[in-house]
């Protein structure tokens, strides 16, 4: 699936960049999606979310230093 397909290039993206939490998050939507489990695509969506926050700031902040 195209969700599957996206969460698998961004865990990727993430593990490069550091972000381990947003990666293994992405991970686990990935495997969701793949298995077209719903409910947990839907419950992964507030996690996915605020580790990208997460990731965004620390990523902002380095790029000030």
């Amino acid at each position: 699936t195209e969700v599957a397909q996206l969460a698998h290039s961004l865990a990727g993206s993430s593990d490069s960049l550091g972000f381990r939490a947003l990666a293994a998050v992405l991970r686990s939507l990935e495997v969701a999606a793949l298995g077209h489990d719903q409910p947990a695509i839907r419950s992964l969506v507030p996690l996915v979310e605020t580790q990208l926050q997460g990731s965004l700031h620390t990523l902002k902040g380095l790029l000030q230093s």
